[in-house]
C-alpha cells in the first residue's frame, strides 16, 4: 500500500525511535525528493543526521577520560552521549575499549557489536571485537573477526599483528609467522610485530631467528625493555652468555629496579665463571629486597662456587628463617653439605625435603648422588630416572608404546642420552645386555658409531635421533637405565669388563709415526670440561698441570677439545714443556681419531671429562684427578672404580687447591716409569 507524505513522515519517526535509522533516513529522503520544503521531514532528517555526528569537543573529552585510565567514567560518559548521538559508532567503540580495559569482555563484545551495526564497514570495530572474543577464549570466532577486519582493510597492520598473536596462542606457528610478517610489511616501523615474531620463533625453539627479530625491535625502539629481556633469554639458550650479559647490563642501566633481570645477569656471569660479578649483582638485589627468597638462594649458589661454603650456608639458612620448608633452600643446603663432604648430613636434608614433596626432580637427583657415592646402587637407580623429569632435560624420555625393559628376553632398543662420555660409560654393559636379549639395537652419537660397531660386532647400531619404529622392538630403555637392571649392588660389578672399546689399530700406528720416536714417556693430557654445572671444581689450570708434571723425560699429547693453541703456547713458553697438538685431528668431532691418539700415548692424565671414559674403556693406563666432591660416577671405594677396575684415581683431600693431588699423580707416574 502506497503511503501518503504525512504517513511516510510518521513512519520514519517510528523507525527512528526503534533505531532503524537507515530505513528512517531513506524514507525521509524520499519524502523530501517529492516535497523538498516539507518542514517536519526536514527537521526529522536534521535530527537524525545530528545523532550520527559526535561533536569534536565531546569526542576529545571522552578520549581524554579514557586515556587517563578512568575506564568506568569513560563508560558512563559514552553511554550518556549515546542518548543524544545514538548513531555514533565511535561512542560504542570507546565504551567497548573501556570495558575491555577493566576485564568486562562480554560487555566489550556487546558494545563492539553495536558499533558494527551502525558501521558494518569498520575494520577497527572487527579488530576490537576479535580482541574481546580472544579474551573470552573464543579463539575461532576471534580469528574470523580478525579476518573480517583484514578483508575490509588489507593494509591494517594492527589486525595482522593481533591475528598473529592469536595464532601463536593457538600453537599455529607457521600461520602466526605469516600474519606477523604481513604486519611488518604493512608497517615496517611496527616494532611490536617484530617482537611478537621473536616470541613465536622463541616458542618454536628457533632462538637464532628470535634473536634477529628482537634486534630489529631494538633498532626501531632502542629502549624496549621487554625485547631486551627476551633477547637475553635467547642468548642464554644459545649459550651466548657474553651477549646476554651485555644485553642485561643495557636493560638495567635503563631500569635498575628490575631485579628479575639482575638475577638473570648474575646467572650469566656465573656461567662464564665470573662468580664475584654474580655475587655483586645478587647482593644488589638482596640489599634492596632482603626477603627475596629466590635472590638469597641464588646468592648462596654463587658464593658456593667460590668454595666459601660456610658463607654460602649462612646465606641460604636466612631463607629457612623466613620459610622453614622452602624446598629450594633445603636442596641447596643439601648440596653444600655434599660439597663439604658431609654425605650423611646431605642425605638427611634431602630426605627431609622429599618428605615435604617427593616429586621434586632436582631433590631426587641429588639424593641419588649420595646413594651412588655410598655404593647404594639399589636405592640410587630409581631416583636417577628423575633426570627425565627436569623442565628441560638434556635428553627427553622416548615417546613409545613399548614398555621399559626390566631384564626379559625380547627385542630390545637401547637409546642414547646425555653426552658421549655417558654413552661410553654405560657401553660397558652392552655385552651383558646382548646375552640376555634376542636382538639388541642401540642408538649412538654419530661420532661413536664406527667405534661401537667395531667393539660390539653382534649389536646393531643406529644414529642417535634416527627414527626407529616401535614395530622393530618389544621393549626399550635409556642407556643410563641399564645399571638398574644389571648393576644393582657392589657384587654385581664382579663380572664387569676391564676394557670394552676396541681402537682402530691402523690409526694408532699412523699417529705414532706422526709423533716420532722419543726416549722418554708420551703422556696424553686433558685438563678442562665445558660442563658449567661443576667445571669450577673439576678444571685445572694448564700451567699448574705442567708445573707439576714437566720433565725432559716426558712429552705430552694434547687430548683437550676446544681452541687450546694460545693457552698451550703460553704455558710452553713459561715452562719449557713439550706439548704436541696433532694438526689433522679434530678432537671434538673425530672421536675415533681421538681414541687412537689416546692409545698412541704411554698413559693418560685427565680430569673428569669424556677423555677418562674413552681412555679407561680401552684399557689404557689412565690417571684420573678428581675434586674433593666428585661426580656420582666415582663412588667412595677403597681403590679405583667399580666401573673401570684398572683406573688410577686421585682425589683432593680437601676442597682447597690441587698441588697435593698433582704431586701424588707425579709420584705415581715416576713409580710406574712414566
Amino acid at each position: 500500500m502506497k503511503l501518503t507524505v504525512e504517513q511516510a513522515v510518521a513512519k520514519a519517526q517510528k523507525l527512528a525511535l526503534i533505531k532503524k535509522t537507515d530505513e528512517a533516513e531513506a524514507l525521509l529522503r524520499s519524502v523530501l525528493k517529492i516535497t523538498p520544503s516539507h518542514p517536519m521531514a526536514k527537521k526529522q532528517l536534521e535530527s537524525l543526521l545530528a545523532a550520527v555526528q559526535l561533536p569534536d569537543a565531546d569526542k576529545a573529552q571522552l578520549l581524554k577520560v579514557f586515556n587517563q585510565g578512568h575506564a568506568c567514567a569513560a563508560i558512563e560518559l559514552a553511554q550518556n552521549l549515546q542518548k543524544k548521538y545514538s548513531r555514533s559508532s565511535v561512542l560504542y567503540l570507546i565504551e567497548g575499549a573501556a570495558n575491555a580495559q577493566i576485564g568486562e569482555n562480554v560487555l566489550a563484545e556487546n558494545a563492539f557489536r553495536e558499533a558494527l551495526k551502525i558501521d558494518p564497514q569498520s575494520a577497527q570495530g572487527y579488530n576490537n571485537l576479535a580482541n574481546s572474543l580472544k579474551e573470552q577464549g573464543r579463539f575461532e570466532q576471534s580469528r574470523q573477526a580478525f579476518l573480517s577486519a583484514i578483508k575490509l582493510n588489507p593494509k591494517f597492520a594492527q589486525a595482522y599483528n593481533n591475528l598473529g598473536v592469536l595464532l601463536k596462542d593457538m600453537k599455529r606457528y607457521p600461520q602466526a609467522i605469516r600474519r606477523l610478517t604481513q604486519a611488518v610489511h604493512a608497517d615496517p616501523n611496527y616494532y611490536e610485530a617484530y617482537r611478537n615474531l621473536g616470541l613465536v620463533y622463541q616458542e618454536k625453539g628457533d632462538h637464532a631467528l628470535a634473536i634477529s627479530m628482537y634486534k630489529e625491535v631494538l633498532k626501531l625502539a632502542p629502549n624496549d625493555l621487554d625485547a631486551m629481556s627476551y633477547l637475553a633469554n635467547c642468548q642464554r639458550a644459545q649459550q651466548d652468555f657474553e651477549g646476554a650479559i651485555e644485553t642485561l647490563k643495557t636493560l638495567l642501566n635503563l631500569a635498575p629496579q628490575r631485579h628479575e633481570q639482575r638475577q638473570k645477569l648474575a646467572m650469566s656471569l656465573s656461567d662464564i665463571g665470573d662468580y664475584d660479578g654474580a655475587i655483586s649483582a645478587l647482593e644488589t638485589v638482596v640489599d634492596d629486597a632482603p626477603n627475596d627468597l629466590v635472590a638469597l638462594i641464588n646468592l648462596g649458589n654463587a658464593i658456593s662456587k667460590t668454595s666459601d661454603l660456610e658463607r654460602a650456608m649462612s646465606v641460604v639458612e636466612r631463607v629457612l628463617e623466613i620459610e622453614p620448608n622452602n624446598l629450594g633452600a633445603l636442596n641447596n643446603i643439601g648440596v653444600i653439605k655434599q660439597n663439604m663432604g658431609d654425605l650423611d648430613g646431605a642425605a638427611a636434608v634431602f630426605d627431609k625435603a622429599l618428605a615435604i614433596d617427593p616429586n621434586v626432580s632436582e631433590l631426587k637427583m641429588n639424593r641419588s648422588v649420595v646413594h651412588f657415592l655410598n655404593s647404594e646402587f639399589e636405592q640410587a637407580w630409581p631416583l636417577y630416572y628423575s633426570r627425565f623429569e627436569h623442565e628441560n632435560p638434556s635428553t627427553p624420555f622416548l615417546k613409545t608404546i613399548r614398555p621399559v625393559w626390566t631384564g626379559e628376553r625380547c627385542r630390545l632398543f637401547v637409546w642414547a642420552e646425555q653426552g658421549i662420555g655417558d654413552e661410553v660409560f654405560f657401553a660397558s654393559l652392552l655385552d651383558a645386555v646382548s646375552q640376555q636379549v634376542e636382538q639388541l639395537t642401540v642408538s649412538v652419537d654419530k661420532r661413536l658409531k664406527n667405534m661401537f660397531a667395531r667393539s660390539f660386532p653382534n649389536i646393531s647400531f643406529i644414529l642417535r635421533g634416527a627414527d626407529f619404529p616401535s614395530r622393530n622392538y618389544d621393549a626399550h630403555i635409556p642407556i643410563g637405565g641399564l645399571g638398574q637392571v644389571l648393576r644393582n649392588g657392589p657384587q654385581a660389578f664382579d663380572s664387569h669388563p676391564q676394557s670394552f672399546i676396541k681402537v682402530d689399530v691402523d690409526r694408532v700406528a699412523k699417529i705414532k709415526r706422526a709423533l716420532g720416536a722419543f726416549d722418554g714417556k708420551t703422556i696424553g693430557i686433558s685438563w678442562n670440561t665445558q660442563n658449567r654445572k661443576n667445571n669450577h671444581v673439576r678444571n685445572i689450570d694448564l700451567l699448574m698441570f705442567m708445573q707439576a708434571f714437566q720433565s725432559t723425560e716426558r712429552r705430552f699429547v694434547n687430548l683437550q677439545y676446544g681452541d687450546t693453541d694460545a693457552e698451550i703456547e703460553n704455558v710452553c713458553a713459561q715452562t719449557g714443556a713439550n706439548i704436541i697438538t696433532l694438526p689433522d685431528l679434530d678432537r671434538f668431532k673425530d672421536i675415533d681419531g681421538l681414541s687412537a691418539a689416546i692409545m698412541a700415548c704411554d698413559c693418560v692424565v685427565t680430569i673428569d671429562n669424556s677423555t677418562v671414559h674413552l681412555a679407561a674403556s680401552m684399557g689404557q693406563e689412565t690417571h684420573l684427578i678428581l675434586p674433593f666432591f666428585p661426580d656420582w660416577r666415582w663412588p667412595f671405594v677403597e681403590r679405583g672404580s667399580p666401573w673401570y677396575p684398572n683406573l688410577n684415581i686421585y682425589r683432593q683431600s680437601s676442597r682447597f687447591g690441587w698441588p697435593t693431588v698433582l704431586r701424588s699423580v707425579d709420584n705415581n707416574l715416576k713409580k710406574l716409569g712414566s
